[in-house]
């Protein structure tokens, strides 16, 4: 609303887009050592109706526990092509993946990342022995733990995290969530951001978490340990857990920063600006994986139930595609994507 004797109105409103999710998101639970911490957060998962979580669990030397909680009639395995990484839409990690992973597996993880848009949350700190770095991840993590808390303080040149800002207003008359204590950050690496501040007795303030884009994809990392506290927390709530809201939180903040949507390998959409008459209108192709050149995208644009005009893409990557229109006239345009092996609008 107006201020009083305010000039200027036009820029008190603004329009938002809305992405609606209508499927389920699908996660994928990797860990080799497990912990209250795996146990706590597979329950929050599964108990979410928004998510479908299958769990890959080892508990012993070259044995694993299954759970498949996604649909499909296969046997549950762990993902061995970037494609079978692909069905997922985030990948969860907890510690010493590389004994359940090939380092043929680890690459492919990657991969999924870099060139289809994966994400990746590692909960634990370290999800890989120190002998297996991988690239895509953030940062690392040290192996002891600091007995640092939530700091309530400015979080200085910390990047804000919504979902824990969430979790801390929740219990902030109880000093804030307790964890057992958190990992210091050994290495970050370049055009990472660090969040979720914590401080020890000396005012130190050290972040909780890592994120990074890698290629078309993201990683987020947790550096804390104790999060099953969350559920035992005298503020909880018995029918809404604060740690289910969080870990959900936690998915759907990675979701909203990702070029798809939740189980599609395209995403198609036009610039968000008002269509002018005589100026072009922009259209945007991402593909989770190379189109061929035979199989190149095409536009059709319709007017008046008629044939406009047709546009072909272009991209220089085979991934990212572009294109424009100008329309000639007032009225409503359809813009239709095709393939030459398959169409959809």
């Amino acid at each position: 609303h107006p201020i009083h004797d305010e000039l200027d109105i036009f820029n008190n409103e603004s329009i938002a887009f809305l992405n609606v999710i209508d499927r389920k998101i699908k996660i994928l639970l990797l860990e080799g050592s497990p912990h209250w911490d795996t146990t706590f957060l597979q329950r929050s998962l599964q108990r979410n109706s928004k998510l479908e979580i299958d769990s890959i669990i080892q508990y012993a030397p070259k044995r694993v526990h299954q759970i498949r909680q996604t649909s499909g009639t296969k046997i549950l395995q762990i993902p061995a092509t970037v494609e079978e990484f692909s069905f997922y839409d985030i990948v969860l990690l907890g510690k010493n993946i590389d004994e359940i992973l090939s380092k043929d597996q680890i690459e492919k993880l990657s991969e999924y990342i870099q060139k289809a848009g994966g994400m990746v949350l590692a909960f634990r700190g370290n999800s890989f022995s120190k002998d297996v770095q991988p690239e895509f991840m953030p940062g690392f993590w040290s192996n002891g733990l600091n007995k640092f808390k939530v700091t309530n303080q400015d979080e200085d040149d910390l990047d804000r995290f919504e979902p824990f800002a969430i979790l801390k207003t929740s219990f902030k008359n109880t000093g804030g969530p307790k964890v057992d204590g958190v990992f210091s950050a050994t290495q970050k690496k370049a055009l990472t951001s660090p969040m979720m501040a914590f401080s020890n007795n000396s005012k130190e303030i050290m972040p909780g978490a890592f994120y990074r884009r890698h290629g078309m994809g993201q990683v987020l990392s947790l550096g804390i340990s104790g999060s099953w506290h969350w559920a035992f927390h005298p503020e909880t709530d018995i029918e809404h857990k604060e740690s289910d809201v969080f870990w959900e939180q936690c998915v759907l903040w990675l979701i909203s920063k990702s070029n798809f949507r939740p189980g599609e390998k395209y995403i198609f959409t036009g610039n968000s600006a008002t269509m002018n008459i005589g100026k072009p209108f922009d259209f945007f192709l991402t593909s989770k994986f190379p189109i061929e050149n035979e199989n190149a995208p095409k536009v059709t644009i319709y007017h008046k139930n008629n044939v406009f005009m047709e546009i072909n893409l272009s991209s220089k990557n085979g991934q990212d595609f572009t294109g424009s229109f100008i329309p000639s006239e007032k009225g409503t345009y359809k813009a239709v994507l095709s393939f030459e092996k398959s169409k959809s609008e």
